[in-house]
């Protein structure tokens, strides 16, 4: 493990935004390895073809079937220690797996890119983040280079302070409901979030709104960022980071791993 990887202001940056983008992560060439290899495999299992795009779906695609080799390389030296530095090095272990792939297609509509207003979400419980345990981090690790509006997801910075504030202020019974209860409640708690969510009227350009301009929502600044990067970066979220799948509207497809 490397020692001191991440500096003190990104650690900062990570306590009060809830994530930070860490560039080379692991390695370029290998994250272009484990691409070619669900290139190979999606060729062999539904005939998607690189080189000819009528072949591509459209939008998310999930058949990849996992295996060990897609592994390899991820768990470097570099990455382990910025896992280290943010939780503490004896709170987890490598996985087996680097979790679920993110791949998703170009749309292949003319349309402008939107920001959406659907399925924003955290996952697994507030009651696993903030009240028996610990559950460590929420990590995107990029297979491909990923340009703005190419299928990054979208995350709410600041959003896990807005979030472990309305937890605290829940009763014991309820910090217990069903997730889905509970996040509409949150989507409901201040002006901003009901925007942003959609159970309003739309703004008008809610790229500005919520993307360029930074919003204080219970003494919390706070603003939607996308993920962006090179092959080999990572972003290293608090696990109850509010966040929401985007379209892609580049010309290639995204790939990345959630874990």
């Amino acid at each position: 493990m490397e020692n001191n990887v991440l500096s003190f202001s990104d650690i900062t940056h990570f306590d009060q935004h809830g994530y930070i983008h860490f560039p080379a992560a692991f390695s370029r060439t290998d994250a272009l390895t484990m691409q070619d290899m669900l290139w190979t495999q999606m060729g062999e299992q539904s005939k998607i073809e690189r080189d000819n795009r009528s072949t591509w779906p459209t939008g998310a695609w999930s058949g990849i079937k996992d295996h060990a080799s897609l592994e390899r390389g991820i768990a470097t030296p570099r990455l382990c220690g910025a896992i280290n530095q943010l939780i503490g090095e004896k709170t987890w272990h490598i996985p087996d797996r680097w979790g679920g792939y993110l791949i998703t297609f170009p749309t292949q509509v003319s349309q402008a890119w939107e920001l959406t207003s659907k399925d924003w979400h955290w996952d697994d419980t507030l009651i696993n983040h903030f009240g028996l345990r610990n559950t460590g981090l929420f990590i995107f690790t990029l297979l491909a280079d990923l340009k703005p509006h190419g299928g990054g997801t979208l995350l709410v910075s600041g959003s896990h302070r807005l979030i472990e504030q309305f937890f605290h202020r829940l009763s014991p019974e309820d910090q217990r409901l069903k997730q889905k209860l509970l996040k509409s409640r949150f989507a409901l708690s201040h002006p901003w979030l009901v925007e942003l969510t959609g159970n309003t009227d739309q703004s008008p350009n809610r790229i500005q709104r919520f993307m360029q301009e930074t919003t204080e929502v219970d003494k919390v600044p706070v603003k939607v960022v996308q993920v962006t990067g090179q092959a080999g970066d990572a972003y290293l979220c608090h696990p109850a980071i509010f966040h929401a799948a985007s379209p892609n509207h580049a010309d290639v497809p995204r790939f990345m791993r959630v874990s």
